[in-house]
């Protein structure tokens, strides 16, 4: 007990930036060291955890979600990266035990569970139903396999069920009205695979929901966890992700400039650091002090596709201020679940996942990385 209340108070009161990485590191070392994390984060029991605490010093239990959303990243890894993935992970069938685990948290309703533990009783939530659709979608994609179509259109059913008539959701859910474009747009690619019109309708309403919710400025609202006129920045990068997702899968140029124009007020707002305010609010200010670290990195990805489609330059030179800001965020400790992982806040003590490393954020930084890489 005494070790633990120490431990509390090094981690809020003293600096932790001489735990952070070099941003001299090649993308190859940034990689490595990010994926030795998720290695640590694999459970006997199946799946990877959610995320770590450094005030408790322990992993949660498995997060189905997290888990499903690192298949499609290993299978680039395994693909691009080869002698990383071998030298860090070395399990041929990892992606498929994986996605073995993430079918079994399914339940007979259809829907994944929206957190960790009590898999078969805790509720279920929208977002992480498109998710863990997005991700089967991929691995089916890449491996085949119709058991993973059968989960998807299970899930999506559900999703369909509860969706309301002007297409958001406002049932299982934390507030994001617009901010469950992911969903609207798993259910997309849904329907160009199974031929389904139902799914492109109920993605497509959801999209265009969220459209009606964009400001002049370029601003969705409604997109946080609450009902605030703040957000954090991953949920903004959210609502961008699904809308220009739905805009590549469906060649709309309309949506992918509604994405474009959501995005570029966001990074006006980094600075020459690639610093980036964890919360911003409708008018794109902010009173944060904060970095929400993965929410750098999904803007990151976000700009790099745009930039990809666009031939922008200026995209890409704010991706690569982004990526490489939380590139020096990235820990280097001897406790095998801090070494190499992204915290949610930076400083570690700010508002988003507070001394905590979240699967996600590491996730997100290796796909930042990843196609930084790809677009030098």
């Amino acid at each position: 007990m005494l070790e633990k209340i120490l431990t509390q108070i090094k981690y809020r009161f003293f600096d932790y930036s001489e735990k952070s990485a070099d941003t001299k590191s090649s993308s190859s070392e940034h990689i490595g060291s990010a994926l030795k994390w998720f290695k640590a984060s694999l459970l006997p029991d199946g799946g990877a955890a959610a995320k770590y605490s450094m005030m408790t010093h322990q992993l949660t239990q498995a997060y189905p979600m997290s888990t499903a959303n690192w298949v499609p990243v290993l299978t680039r890894i395994k693909q691009f990266y080869p002698e990383i993935y071998q030298q860090e992970i070395n399990v041929p069938e990892l992606t498929r035990e994986l996605v073995n685990w993430v079918i079994r948290t399914q339940r007979r309703d259809g829907t994944f569970p929206a957190s960790y533990g009590d898999y078969m009783n805790q509720a279920p939530r929208v977002f992480n139903n498109g998710m863990i659709i997005h991700s089967l979608l991929d691995y089916h994609n890449a491996r085949g396999g119709s058991d993973l179509i059968e989960a998807c259109i299970s899930s999506a059913d559900w999703l369909l069920k509860i969706q309301s008539n002007d297409g958001s959701w406002r049932q299982f859910t934390y507030h994001q009205l617009s901010s469950n474009t992911l969903a609207g747009a798993a259910l997309i690619r849904l329907a160009a695979i199974t031929g389904e019109k139902k799914y492109y309708e109920a993605g497509e309403k959801n999209i265009l929901f969220a459209l009606s919710l964009q400001r002049p400025n370029g601003y969705f609202s409604g997109n946080g966890f609450d009902s605030s006129s703040s957000a954090y920045t991953i949920t903004i990068a959210y609502a961008i992700a699904g809308i220009l997702e739905a805009g590549i899968l469906t060649g709309n140029e309309n949506w992918k400039n509604a994405a474009f124009n959501g995005l570029v007020p966001v990074l006006n707002m980094v600075n020459k650091t690639g610093f980036l305010v964890g919360e911003i609010d409708e008018d794109f200010q902010s009173s944060s002090s904060f970095s929400c670290l993965p929410g750098n990195c999904l803007l990151a990805i976000n700009a790099y596709k745009l930039a990809s489609l666009t031939g922008n330059t200026d995209l890409k030179i704010k991706a690569d201020l982004l990526t490489d800001y939380v590139k020096s965020k990235q820990m280097m400790s001897k406790i095998s679940f801090i070494d190499g992982g992204i915290s949610g806040s930076w400083p570690i003590s700010g508002n988003y996942s507070s001394y905590e490393i979240p699967s996600w954020a590491v996730r997100y930084f290796i796909e930042a990385v990843m196609m930084q890489d790809s677009l030098k």
